[in-house]
């Protein structure tokens, strides 16, 4: 029996009208890799520079950049996993795509910042001013006002650090809270109110 279904697996193989037919599922794969790539570089150019700004405020600029990579590829990889109709559904959404890139940099930043402060005497400093031009820099209060900010940012729980930036910088109310990373809106309210007051006692404090 073996040898029969061989036999017409082969004439099949063989078959001009098989043939013809075989060649279309490589170019719909081809065309759809070539979709896919378009989008990871509408993704890398429209959003590159915001991830790693996001990647910066909710880390700190020393781990921005490996933070911001690390992000980029969890991206990617949603993107590959996904049919490639609701990719396209994500990019023509209003705000979806930025959603999704926070929910993710979120996740990113938490363990980050967990194994961050497993460690002792870690300080977090703003991005190399050492190294920027001197027409660059920043007017010396204002650096030393950043620098106040990432130490007072340094010293909450990643939780905390992660709820204020996206609400302070981004506009997450409870219910985007809820909606992009799943927490309640009880307790998305709780952490915002807490890091908002650990840092204003920060920042008062004398350096």
């Amino acid at each position: 029996m073996s040898s029969i279904w061989s036999g017409k697996l082969e004439m099949m193989r063989h078959d001009p009208t098989i043939a013809d037919v075989v060649p279309l599922p490589t170019r719909r794969v081809a065309a759809s890799r070539q979709e896919q790539e378009r989008l990871i570089s509408q993704l890398a150019r429209e959003h590159g520079s915001a991830l790693r700004i996001l990647a910066a405020r909710l880390v700190g600029a020393n781990d921005a950049e490996d933070m911001a990579q690390d992000a980029f590829v969890s991206l990617l990889r949603w993107i590959k996993g996904r049919p490639q109709s609701q990719v396209e559904e994500l990019f023509r959404s209003h705000d979806g795509v930025q959603r999704l890139m926070c929910r993710i940099t979120a996740c990113r930043a938490y363990d980050y910042l967990r194994h961050r402060s497993s460690r002792q005497n870690t300080v977090v400093t703003t991005e190399n001013q050492t190294n920027r031009p001197a027409h660059e820099a920043p007017k010396q209060h204002i650096a030393v006002d950043i620098d106040r900010l990432e130490r007072a940012y340094a010293t909450l729980p990643p939780a905390q650090r992660i709820a204020h930036v996206l609400h302070h910088y981004y506009g997450f109310t409870d219910a985007d809270f809820e909606a992009t990373l799943g927490l309640t809106r009880t307790n998305s309210r709780t952490l915002v109110h807490r890091a908002h007051l650990a840092l204003k006692r920060a920042m008062e404090m004398k350096p």
